[in-house]
């Protein structure tokens, strides 16, 4: 019988498991490890960009992709939506001009402002070129109705914190004055600052629509008294007709005390239905218009009542009656916006109650409605610097 040499082959613990076995069993794996062959079919995986072979531990599923990234090229080459938290190849970023921010395709689409002239994303719009865009209107003429500039430059004072944006329509009948004498009248205080547009619901006029600007914008860079005095002049009215209004709209962003978004603008709503008698007075309406064009409703989806919610960006304040007085003009605005700053000044019980009163869609009670004027009362007193116009109005 012959000798049988017997050869022992060599054992390896495997990093996965930790079981030993031979040699011949063991796969060095690209990332380092030594594993036996059933933990490299279950446990690792090639990376979709690097090819790699990691642990799962040390990589994920990506959708967007349909594959596995390994921690490292995930660092490296993905981000996350800042809109919708959603992971996409960096490849894929939208990244705005005005921003350190990233978006996917979908939300960019959704949220951001494309500038074809720069070629570039942006959060508030690109102010220089739709500054230019905007300026190059040079009041030749009236606009149609669904006119809208590219983009509307957001206007604001140098070193400015308060970026709460709001835009003016005062609609204006033409009567005794000529189209072209108005229109020269516009350009002269207007440029760049504002487009003039038809609209249906006046019998021969137009609507002055203003870019988007700060309060203190407003009251200071724009000369509404010497505008609105020579459109009088010349033979324009607006209070004095059956057709003029003044809408103010104020940006959408966040502010108040409740958490979901629709619920803080139907507060606003509701703080006006609270104050409607009030409000009524001072906006210088007719009962038949204010039914017409701006009633006020608890809550209401339509565009026609009080504080229209129907416009993405903008809340509507609706209920004035237009006009050409200065000081009722800026009374107006200052009112607007302020009744839009109110609710994060609300007293922390009636604020409560306000929302859950919104959220429950609870009727308001006379002591109730009251308590809210006081408040607001207060918060125009407390702000009459920034509001004293709209403070002299409300007093009246």
């Amino acid at each position: 019988m012959s000798e049988l040499e017997t050869v022992e082959q060599k054992e390896i613990t495997c990093d996965c498991c930790s079981t030993s076995v031979p040699e011949a069993d063991i796969e060095l794996v690209s990332c380092g490890d030594a594993v036996c062959e059933d933990c490299l079919d279950e446990n690792y995986r090639a990376c979709h960009d690097c090819d790699r072979t990691v642990h799962l531990d040390d990589c994920r599923f990506i959708e967007s992709v349909g594959d596995i990234v390994c921690d490292s090229c995930l660092d490296e080459y993905y981000f996350s939506c800042y809109r919708c938290d959603c992971i996409e190849h960096i490849d894929n970023a939208h990244t705005p001009d005005d921003a350190d921010r990233n978006y996917c395709g979908d939300c960019a689409g959704d949220v951001l402002t494309f500038c074809d002239s720069c070629e570039m994303y942006y959060v508030d719009g690109c102010e220089a070129c739709s500054r230019e865009s905007f300026e190059s209107y040079d009041f030749d003429e009236v606009l149609g109705y669904d006119t809208k500039p590219d983009d509307y430059p957001f206007l604001a004072l140098a070193g400015e914190k308060d970026k709460k944006f709001l835009g003016v329509e005062l609609e204006v009948e033409l009567k005794n004055c000529k189209e072209s004498v108005a229109l020269d009248i516009c350009r002269k205080y207007l440029q760049g600052k504002a487009i003039v547009k038809y609209d249906g619901s006046l019998s021969n006029g137009f609507e002055i629509v203003t870019a988007p600007m700060t309060l203190a914008y407003f009251k200071t860079k724009v000369n509404w008294r010497g505008l609105l005095k020579e459109l009088s002049d010349a033979g324009c009215r607006s209070h004095d007709t059956d057709t003029c209004g003044l809408h103010v709209h104020v940006s959408r962003e966040k502010a108040g005390f409740a958490k979901n978004l629709q619920v803080r603008y139907w507060i606003r709503q509701q703080i006006a239905y609270a104050m409607r008698h009030k409000l009524f007075r001072v906006s210088r309406r007719t009962q038949d218009s204010i039914g017409r064009y701006a009633e006020f409703n608890f809550r209401s989806n339509g565009r026609y009542t009080a504080v229209n919610l129907t416009n993405e960006n903008t809340i509507e304040y609706r209920f004035f009656r237009g006009t050409l007085k200065p000081e009722s003009f800026i009374a107006a605005v200052e009112l607007c916006h302020a009744l839009a700053e109110f609710p994060k000044a609300m007293p922390l019980p009636l604020s409560k109650a306000v929302l859950e009163a919104a959220l429950d869609n609870v009727l308001w009670q006379p002591t109730f409605e009251l308590r809210i004027r006081e408040a607001f009362d207060k918060f125009l007193l407390t702000n009459a610097r920034v509001y004293p116009n709209a403070l002299k109005l409300w007093r009246k």
